[in-house]
């Protein structure tokens, strides 16, 4: 039988529910570097149903098939970080090919390389990767010219929300 666990921790005000670490062969792997992260804090990378923290200093992670959605071949997610007491710092923006958007939302069909994700000092990552059509979510609206968000909306606020309260079952 089953055993159905709430698994969360809480982060400034928010719950985020935390991904098993079990993965398959055919599990597809991203692979990045950080540069610039302030000791001792983390990254969370946030998927459909699921979040997985892991530390700034991780270069390959395998995604859990939770980042799929129902039906889906593709796994989605996006990368924030979280300072050492827990806290949300925020999030990590890709440039788009042949534009000058930007977006937080990842798309993979397989392993990739995300390149080096450079942290700045107001509390957010631009990664040096541009992310090619069917690797990218919805394009960031009000992203400043290299990237910088310019604070999340209403809708945005309540997505992370929502996702970070999800439970995982174990």
């Amino acid at each position: 039988m089953k055993r159905w666990l709430a698994v969360a921790a809480l982060v400034g005000g928010m719950t985020i529910p935390v991904a098993s670490s079990s993965s398959a062969a055919s599990t597809p792997t991203i692979t990045m570097s950080f540069k610039g992260v302030p000791a001792g804090s983390s990254v969370v990378l946030i998927g459909s149903k699921t979040a997985k923290k892991i530390s700034s200093t991780e270069r390959k992670v395998a995604l859990p098939a939770s980042f799929k959605g129902k039906g889906e071949s593709t796994y989605r997610f996006s990368i924030h970080f979280l300072s050492p007491s827990g806290r949300y710092i925020g999030p990590t923006v890709f440039g788009i090919k042949g534009s000058k958007k930007w977006t937080t939302n990842v798309i993979a069909k397989s392993s990739m390389k995300l390149g080096t994700i450079t942290y700045k000092a107001d509390g957010w990552g631009k990664s040096s990767m541009k992310l090619s059509t069917g690797q990218y979510g919805k394009a960031l609206v009000g992203a400043a010219k290299d990237g910088k968000p310019k604070g999340r909306s209403e809708e945005h606020t309540s997505e992370l929300q929502s996702q970070f309260r999800i439970s995982y079952a174990v």
